[in-house]
């Protein structure tokens, strides 16, 4: 309140009462100009893009609700106004149909989130029969990578690189499907739960054909041992080894209208290097997968 309260006095008094605008706009560009920094710095820190539109995308594509929600995104970030960009962020947020962000509290969110969904998760998979060694790795570097920043940043940059490189990816094409309207299909990464499955996932994510190839016997003598002589069911395990979606693009055969809008939206936004990067990394990843597909029985 005390912020609040030397905002007005100090900012928003001056442009009312006065008529003196100047320290309204030197604080509004300021908190603006500082927003941007966090939010550049964030994403070199951090391997990840912001999980809503940037500026530029939402200049490029989006009405005029996503630009505001942009605005205030940043504003937010540089706590224009400390509780009062909260509550605009929050309205932007339901107006444009989305869960409120940027009211959080870290304890609870740390609780239930880092600790609680990470136990259950780890519990189930290994009543599903995941190894213990593998889940129990994993659970570990999981909640250190969700409550200590250093250990994220390096997880982020090395361990796991890949994996941020393609949230990243399927975020892009996210955005421009909110931005654009565009309903043509594609797949997401949700939350499924990281420790089952944990094998199949390995040979899905691998770019390695070799290295999947010798993985592979292993994944099909447990599909046979999980379908305890029921045909369909081993039929049905060996069909969800052989899917593997990666549809960071519109699928250019089936919907080349989209495909091509969303290339001249890449190379607009990020530009021609980065969505000549992006849509050779799509080609190479789908052509492996199809190779990996084939090779299961």
């Amino acid at each position: 309140m005390e912020s609040l309260e030397r905002i007005y006095q100090d900012v928003v008094r001056p442009a009312i009462s006065e008529g003196n605008y100047l320290p309204l706009l030197t604080y509004s560009l300021g908190s603006f100009l500082t927003g941007e920094a966090i939010q550049k710095l964030n994403e070199v820190m951090s391997s990840k893009k912001q999980q809503e539109a940037t500026i530029g995308e939402a200049l490029e594509e989006g009405d005029v609700l996503d630009k505001t929600r942009s605005v205030v995104g940043i504003l937010q970030l540089a706590s224009y106004g400390g509780l009062v960009s909260d509550i605009m962020k929050a309205s932007v947020d339901v107006a444009k149909g989305s869960t409120p962000r940027g009211l959080s509290f870290p304890l609870a969110d740390f609780m239930s989130e880092t600790i609680g969904k990470n136990l259950a998760d780890y519990s189930s998979a290994i009543e599903a029969g995941e190894p213990k060694f593998d889940s129990t790795l994993a659970l570990m570097q999981n909640i250190l990578k969700n409550s200590v920043q250093t250990v994220r940043l390096v997880v982020n940059h090395t361990l796991d690189k890949d994996t941020s490189e393609k949230s990243n990816r399927f975020r892009d094409v996210r955005i421009y499907k909110e931005l654009t309207g565009d309903s043509i299909p594609s797949s997401d990464i949700a939350k499924p739960n990281p420790y089952l499955g944990t094998e199949a996932k390995r040979f899905k994510n691998e770019t390695d054909v070799g290295e999947a190839a010798q993985q592979l016997p292993n994944l099909v003598s447990k599909a046979i041992e999980a379908s305890k002589g029921d045909p369909y069911k081993l039929k049905r395990e060996l069909v969800k080894l052989k899917q593997n979606s990666y549809q960071t693009f519109p699928n250019p055969e089936n919907y080349p209208i989209s495909f091509m809008s969303y290339v001249t939206y890449l190379n607009k936004t990020q530009g021609s290097d980065k969505a000549s990067e992006a849509l050779t990394d799509y080609f190479q990843r789908n052509a492996i997968n199809r190779v990996k597909s084939e090779m299961v029985p």
